[in-house]
């Protein structure tokens, strides 16, 4: 399965890949000139807080790698992004 999404949601761009097995997601400010920086999501240092859709949105607050973040990500990505993480987390 391949994946790999880019947006920006609120002044904040995101990208998000499904790379060698591993998903990789990343966010940085809309206006900044260097793309997100991807980092490994690791399951045992992720935990979501809350999920919830609102219109053309879904806000995600979770807890990853103890730090509180909150990631606003348009439904039309979201399904995919949840089978991505399903496909690397039933081959971990």
């Amino acid at each position: 399965m391949r994946f790999s999404s880019k947006w920006t949601m609120h002044g904040i761009s995101y990208a998000a890949e499904l790379h060698h097995g591993l998903l990789l997601f990343g966010s940085a400010p809309a206006s900044s000139r260097e793309p997100p920086k991807m980092e490994r999501v690791v399951a045992s240092d992720f935990e979501v807080l809350s999920c919830v859709t609102a219109g053309k949105e879904t806000v995600v607050t979770a807890v990853v790698s103890g730090r509180t973040m909150t990631v606003v990500i348009p439904n039309t990505v979201v399904g995919a992004l949840e089978l991505a993480w399903k496909r690397v987390n039933d081959s971990a």
